[in-house]
């Protein structure tokens, strides 16, 4: 039972009393430690047994009152003062209302306006008096808040109580006030005065406390958490098991909710005002402070400071000089008023930075504060900014940037301090960055920002449209280099113009040769300038043996910021476009986890679209719809400014790739500003717009789609194959449209502007040729292709290939060949998670490719008339395997391979490894041997 002992001493003591030995029991404890709850108990026991216990309660408000809690005695007991004559209640009964206290007072005290002191005789008189009736117990809860007249009459009765029958019960805080040491120290010179000291709950005592409230069973599991978020305080205890009942998560974790809350916030109202001074300083200043600087914050000497320190951690609040709980200093925070809490903020950064303390901690108070006056807080400010953005913690960078803003000065200052604030909102909303663009183009254009900046300047006012602007910002920083007032020179500037270009393509032309200059130099440095390079290489050059390498050098080792940001990009887009999708798929992936960690939404949504592109050109449409949808659900539409095309774009492609065209025509629905036609993103977004057009059979949409996009990349002067193949989608409509010699013109052009690499858009281009060509030769073009996607891992590419070899076949009327690579299309399409665009095979093909039998064997099925060992072969074959190396797996002779395939390539009426089906039924073991 809850505070066992403790009743038991007391009943104790009643019994004595009832014996005629009189007592004096101080109850001693902190502040809500169950005092009073212990001392109603002990009455609900006293009239249980027929006893009377007459009650009173002091208070800080009623301290000013003289005599307020005697006449609370008097008036409980029921007393009227008429000539001293007293009618006392027969024992256990309650006493009637009371009259006045004042006349009471007057009338039992002798006490009048003529009257300075009382009489204490006469109470004593009065309560002796009704103890001849039977045994009777005083109860005065919170003594120490009682009046100075009021502990003079109690005094007295505690002097005269050894052969009484009265029994008087105190409690007390432990924090010693005004007149009050007198008092205690009289009370225990007294040798029938019993000192009783309430300590914090056990476990025990919490767990049967708890039982009342989630019964027995339940209680013991919950316990040890309750003892140690309430540290033992019965009063936070109960309002955790109340918090408890109530959770509507109902997860069975012990959780404080709003009645701890609001039971912290009792107890601090009910300590001595120092303390609660003191818990607001705490929340304010955290667990770190020491005493001596909680003190000069609160305004209170070091042994008062201590003082406050020991009583909250006696009413549980604290544990070892910190709040023993968040939702403890979260609470303590709701009962401070804002201003408050701002003064309080202020107050400890000038005493924290008095100490020493380093930026990272003063920032937070000086951003609570909501002004700063000191001449070290914007520098403060800017330093903790700087730490929180290498660090990852955007939100307390703005908010540091901004109080910084609010309060510099200097107009130099003030726009650094804005480009930093813009970029780092940059990395978690772009649109909200975009408010400050006016003010720093300004301040680019009066001079009063560094070459960095104006970079960073120029990127933020491309993303956002604003590509005149960018322009001239980038023409007054040649300027300055040129003139050599550049304190320093802008590291990567030819990184920077090269992507002006490519963001606004319009520039291209203008700042290409600059770039091409820059690639040539013989050993550029940084790496903003060899990512320069290396892009320019792949535009103007095409990819060589030295790409990757290039590339993974720029790479490894860097870590991502808003400085490297653009190197990354450009790296990884020189990848994309040298068709060196494996490695550019591999370091996008790096960089997106990377993104993802670090909390940057912008980055992340940007990595995303990349991841997305790479996926798409790799043939991977299903891979590729995980990170197309991520880059929308990021950042806004909004956010994305005039780069809104291409996360749109490649959402058009995988959607329209796996036939879900109302999805697609969602996508195509949302708003796209007029600006993000004006570079590379755009023109992905009326490419995919053309490709959607061509799968619901509008060509005429498409061929203007397709055709805009020619004219706007020569008009730019960046009609480069690798970022956009635009020749081959129109070759593509204008077959559509019975256009075969304009298609094949196109398909032919688009070839001689590749040469022998990118693969994907090749086979494209042949795919269009062997249509709009001579039907007799588009098998042999179609067999190049597939030889070309087979060696580059080109999934959903092959797969149309391949249907389109079916097709060719069908037309040549070799029915056989068409059936067994249309099946062939059908299993690639199906590995990839996709399906073969409808209208892509003759009705009649797909009719005859599609059925199987119960074991996955196509009906008449040309490879059932195969033996076991040509099957073996075969499929080996068909893997992309040597002659040597299948005779090495199946330990048989090369010249037994050889005659094995004649026989393969007979019964399946094929002629090359190339229209091989890719999945054979092997039987048995590989390793067999491939006898008979």
């Amino acid at each position: 039972m809850e505070r066992a002992e403790e009743i038991s001493c007391l009943e104790q003591l009643y019994a004595e009393c009832a014996q005629g030995r009189g007592n004096i029991a101080l109850i001693s404890g902190p502040v809500a430690g169950g005092k009073t709850a212990l001392l109603q108990r002990f009455a609900d026991h006293v009239e249980s047994v027929g006893g009377v216990f007459l009650k009173a309660t002091a208070s800080l408000a009623e301290y000013v009152l003289p005599l307020e809690v005697v006449g609370q005695l008097t008036a409980a007991a029921g007393l009227l003062a008429e000539r001293g004559d007293v009618a006392a209640p027969p024992p256990g009964a309650r006493a009637a209302a009371p009259p006045a206290v004042e006349s009471v007072v007057q009338s039992v005290l002798g006490v009048s306006e003529e009257t300075a002191e009382p009489d204490p005789r006469r109470l004593g008189r009065i309560l002796f008096g009704l103890a001849e009736r039977g045994p009777l117990v005083v109860g005065v809860d919170d003594v120490h808040y009682a009046d100075p007249r009021s502990l003079q009459c109690l005094l007295y009765l505690a002097r005269r109580l050894p052969s009484t029958r009265v029994l008087l019960v105190l409690t007390e805080e432990a924090l010693l006030q005004r007149e009050y040491p007198r008092f205690r120290a009289e009370l225990f010179r007294q040798p029938h005065c019993h000192h009783l000291r309430l300590k914090p709950l056990s476990k025990s005592g919490v767990a049967a406390l708890l039982a009342g409230y989630v019964g027995r069973f339940r209680s013991r599991q919950l316990a040890t958490a309750c003892h140690r978020i309430s540290g033992g305080n019965p009063l936070l205890a109960r309002a955790l098991a109340e918090d408890h009942l109530n959770d509507a998560t109902e997860n069975g974790e012990l959780t404080p909710g709003p009645a701890f809350s609001q039971a912290v916030a009792t107890c601090l109202y009910r300590c001595e005002p120092a303390m609660l001074r003191t818990a607001k300083a705490l929340a304010v200043v955290g667990d770190y402070a020491s005493p001596e600087v909680l003190g000069e914050v609160v305004a209170l000497d070091p042994e008062m400071t201590e003082q406050a320190l020991s009583g909250l951690n006696a009413v549980g609040l604290l544990d070892g000089g910190g709040f023993r709980h968040p939702a403890v200093t979260a609470a303590v925070r709701q009962t401070t008023r804002a201003g408050e809490n701002a003064a309080l903020h202020g107050r400890a950064a000038r005493i924290l930075h008095g100490h020493g303390v380093s930026a990272a901690r003063l920032a937070p108070h000086l951003v609570a504060a909501g002004r700063v006056s000191e001449p070290w807080g914007v520098p403060v400010l800017r330093e903790a900014a700087t730490e929180a953005l290498a660090g990852d913690r955007i939100g307390f960078a703005v908010d540091c940037l901004s109080a910084a803003a609010r309060a510099a000065t200097d107009e130099d200052e003030q726009t650094a301090i804005r480009m930093a604030l813009a970029r780092a909102k940059w990395r978690v909303n772009p649109l909200a960055a975009a408010r400050h663009l006016p003010e720093l183009t300004a301040a680019a254009r009066a001079g009063r920002m560094t070459p960095d900046d104006m970079a960073t300047l120029i990127g933020l006012l491309v993303w956002h449209g604003s590509s005149d602007e960018a322009t001239a910002v980038l023409e007054l920083l040649d300027q300055r280099e040129r003139a050599g007032t550049c304190a320093e020179t802008v590291e990567g500037a030819e990184l920077i113009r090269l992507w002006l270009g490519f963001a606004h393509a319009g520039q291209f032309g203008r700042v290409r040769p600059e770039v091409e200059a820059a690639e040539a130099a013989p050993a550029p440095g940084s790496r903003p300038t060899r990512a320069a390079a290396l892009l320019s290489a792949v535009l103007t050059r095409g990819a060589d043996e030295d790409t990757v390498t290039r590339a993974e050098q720029i790479l490894q080792g860097a870590r991502l910021d808003d400085a490297t940001l653009l190197t990354e990009v450009a790296t990884l887009s020189a990848l994309m476009y040298a068709d060196r999708l494996d490695e550019a798929g591999h370091w996008c992936d790096t960089l997106l986890r990377e993104a993802g960690k670090r909390g940057a939404l912008t980055w992340q949504a940007f990595f995303a679209t990349v991841r997305a592109d790479i996926s798409v050109r790799q043939g991977r449409i299903a891979a590729a719809e995980e990170p197309a949808h991520l880059a929308l659900s990021l950042i806004s539409p909004g956010s994305w400014g005039v780069a809104i095309g291409a996360p749109i774009a490649n959402m058009v492609l995988v959607t329209t790739a796996l036939g879900r065209y109302d999805e697609a025509a969602a996508y195509l629905n949302m708003p796209v500003p007029e600006g993000a036609f004006q570079n590379v993103a755009g023109l992905r977004y009326l490419a995919a717009r053309g490709r959607y057009y061509m799968a619901v059979d509008r060509p005429h949409a498409a061929l203007d789609d397709f055709w805009t996009c020619g004219d706007l990349m020569r008009k730019w002067g960046a009609d480069i194959p690798t970022v956009l193949p635009w020749r081959t989608d129109l070759a593509g409509a204008c077959l559509a449209l019975g256009k075969r010699d304009q298609a094949r013109d196109l398909a032919l052009e688009q070839l001689a502007r590749l040469g022998a690499e990118y693969p994907s858009v090749r086979a494209q281009s042949l795919r269009v040729l062997a249509r709009a060509g001579d039907a007799a030769k588009a098998p042999a073009l179609l067999h190049e292709a597939v030889e070309n996607l087979s060696s580059a891992g080109q999934g959903y590419e092959l797969a149309l290939t391949v249907a389109e070899l079916s097709r060719a076949y069908h037309a040549l009327r070799d029915e056989t060949r068409a059936r067994l690579q249309a099946r062939r299309a059908y299993r690639i399409a199906e590995d990839c998670d996709m399906e073969l665009p409808r209208g892509i095979l003759p009705r009649e093909i797909v009719g005859a490719a599609l059925p199987f039998d119960g074991v996955g064997t196509p009906v008449d099925d040309p490879v059932n008339e195969l033996s076991d060992a040509e099957l073996r072969v075969a499929a080996l074959a068909s893997q992309g395997h040597t002659n040597r190396q299948i005779a090495s797996k199946l330990f048989v002779t090369v010249s037994t391979v050889e005659q094995h395939l004649t026989r393969v390539y007979r019964k399946l009426n094929v002629s090359r490894r190339t229209d091989l089906p890719l999945e054979l039924p092997v039987p048995g073991d590989e390793s067999a041997a491939a006898g008979g």
